[in-house]
């Protein structure tokens, strides 16, 4: 499944929430399905930071939609970052035959979650004029 979430629709102060696992809202593309895309291959960025089902877990995300003649929108997403959907944070990788686990060249650790630090946060600032 790639996308399972609750979302508010009418909360005061033009307040949006959001919980469940999603699609991290980065950037233009990684908050859209595969499906919706305009072409075939992920953007090669996407996909060698975050791999080829982009970013998402599980988490939250606060969004407030501006008082302004024009659409702005300030989002803060609070995610796990360990899972195979966010496999390059906090996660064991592949082993490199030297008794190393690496994701894309570096050295990382597969560790449980141990404080706030662990946490993947995902700020965005959108502005449409």
């Amino acid at each position: 499944m790639e996308e399972a979430f609750l979302q508010t629709t009418a909360l005061p102060a033009n307040l949006q929430v959001k919980a469940g696992q999603f699609f991290a809202n980065f950037g233009r593309q990684n908050s859209q399905h595969p499906h919706a895309w305009a072409f075939v291959d992920q953007p090669l960025m996407l996909n060698r930071a975050f791999g080829p089902d982009g970013l998402r877990n599980v988490g939250a995300q606060a969004s407030w939609l501006a008082p302004l003649p024009f659409f702005t929108e300030l989002s803060l997403g609070v995610l796990d970052s360990a899972g195979g959907t966010a496999f390059s944070f906090r996660n064991p990788g592949e082993e490199d035959g030297t008794g190393t686990n690496r994701f894309a060249g570096r050295a990382t650790s597969g560790r449980a979650l141990r404080g706030p630090g662990d946490f993947l946060f995902v700020p965005r600032l959108r502005v449409v004029v």
